[in-house]
C-alpha cells in the first residue's frame, strides 16, 4: 500500500517517480523524498511542476553520495599510513584516553590498526580521525573537487572551535603527558548547490563523536560552532588546506613522517584513475542509479583497499621508512599542524 496520495490529483496513489524516490530531503536527520501519483497519465501531467524539485533532490542525493564515499576513502588511506601507535583506548566517559606504544630503531613506522583491541567500527572511526581534520582537505582535495565541483555554487574550507563536543580524545604519550584534541580548531567544507541549499560536509567529525558526515549547514553552525569574538570562525578558499599543509612541509622538513604521506596520496589518487579508466569515473558514479551505485562503489572501495594496502607491504618490505631515534616520537606531528595554521 502506497504511504500518501497522488500529488496531482489526491487520489489513492499506487506509483511513484524514480528519479526523486529515497533522496534525501534538505532537513536533518533520516527522512528521505517520495513523490507518489496515481496513473502514468497524472505523473505525465504532473511532469513540469515537479521537475525542478526532482532535479534538487538528485542532485542532494549526489552530494550525501559524495561526503559518505569521500569519507570511506579517507579511512582507507588513513588504514594504509597509518603511524599513530595506537595500543588500546581507555573509556572515561565522553573523555577517550588513547594509549600508545613508543615505536622501535629500524622498524617501519607504518603500522596496522589494532582492529582486536578496538573491535567497534565507531570507535575505529574516531581514531582514524583524530586530529586529521586539516590533512584530509589537503590529501582529499582532487577527490572532492571531482566530486563536488558541478554540483556547487561554491565550495569554502571552514575552521573553527568545536561547539560542546560528545566526545573528547586525549593522547597519552610515555611518560603521561596529554594531548587534548578539542584544544584545537577544526576544519570542514561548506558546500553550496546550485539550487542555494548549503551543507556542511565533515570528513573528520568522529573524533568529536559526530557520525554525520553531512548536514544542512544551518543546523551544524547552529550546534557544533563557536562563533563569537574570542572564538572567530575562518571562512577560507577551496584549496587552502592544500597551501598550508605545503608550507608546513617547508617549516617542518626535519619531521621524518610527514614525506611519506605525500607517496600514499599519489598512490591513491593513481589506483582511483586506475578505476576510472576501466570502470567509471567517480562523479558519473555519484549518479547512478540506487542499486548500480551500491554495488560499483562498493567494488571500487575493495579495489583501492587491496591496492593501498598492497602498497603499505611494499613500503615495508623495502623498508622505506623507519623508526630512527627510540626516544623520538614519529607520528607526533608538531602542535598546531591538524587545526591551527
Amino acid at each position: 500500500m502506497s504511504p500518501s496520495k497522488c500529488i496531482n490529483c489526491s487520489k489513492a496513489a499506487k506509483l511513484y517517480c524514480t528519479g526523486c524516490k529515497g533522496c534525501p530531503t534538505s532537513e536533518t536527520g533520516p527522512a528521505t523524498t517520495a513523490t507518489w501519483y496515481c496513473t502514468a497519465d497524472c505523473q505525465k501531467e504532473h511532469r513540469a511542476t515537479h521537475k525542478k524539485d526532482c532535479e534538487n533532490a538528485q542532485a542532494r542525493r549526489t552530494l550525501f553520495r559524495a561526503a559518505e564515499t569521500a569519507f570511506r576513502l579517507f579511512i582507507i588511506l588513513r588504514r594504509a599510513n597509518l603511524t599513530l601507535p595506537v595500543e588500546r583506548v581507555e573509556k572515561l566517559g565522553a573523555i577517550w584516553a588513547l594509549h600508545s606504544l613508543k615505536k622501535r630503531p629500524g622498524t617501519s613506522i607504518l603500522l596496522h590498526f589494532p582492529d582486536d583491541t578496538i573491535p567497534s567500527i565507531q570507535d575505529q572511526e574516531a581514531v582514524l580521525t583524530w586530529q586529521k581534520c586539516l590533512p584530509h582537505l589537503a590529501d582529499l582535495h582532487k577527490v572532492l573537487k571531482e566530486m563536488l565541483l558541478d554540483l556547487s555554487t561554491s565550495i569554502y574550507e571552514v575552521h573553527f572551535w568545536p561547539k560542546n563536543p560528545p566526545l573528547r580524545l586525549r593522547r597519552v604519550y610515555d611518560g603521561g603527558s596529554v594531548w587534548d584534541s578539542t584544544q584545537y580548531r577544526h576544519w570542514i567544507l561548506r558546500v553550496t548547490i546550485k539550487n542555494g541549499e548549503a551543507y556542511a560536509i565533515d570528513i573528520t567529525g568522529a573524533q568529536f563523536g559526530w557520525t554525520e558526515h553531512i548536514m544542512p549547514w544551518s543546523h551544524y553552525e547552529q550546534h557544533r560552532i563557536h562563533n563569537d569574538s574570542a572564538k572567530p570562525v575562518e571562512i577560507q578558499p577551496f584549496g587552502r588546506c592544500v597551501q598550508i599543509k605545503a608550507e608546513k612541509y617547508r617549516e617542518w622538513n626535519q619531521v621524518p613522517n610527514l614525506s611519506f604521506e605525500e607517496a600514499f596520496n599519489t598512490e591513491l589518487n593513481a589506483s582511483l584513475h586506475q578505476w576510472a579508466q576501466k570502470n567509471i569515473a567517480l562523479s558519473p558514479l555519484l549518479r547512478l542509479p540506487e542499486k548500480k551505485f551500491n554495488e560499483k562503489r562498493s567494488a571500487m572501495l575493495i579495489h583501492i583497499d587491496h591496492h593501498m594496502q598492497a602498497f603499505k607491504k611494499n613500503c615495508i618490505k623495502g623498508k622505506r621508512y623507519e623508526a630512527g631515534n627510540p626516544n623520538e616520537e614519529l607520528d607526533a606531528i608538531p602542535s598546531g599542524y591538524s587545526s591551527n595554521p
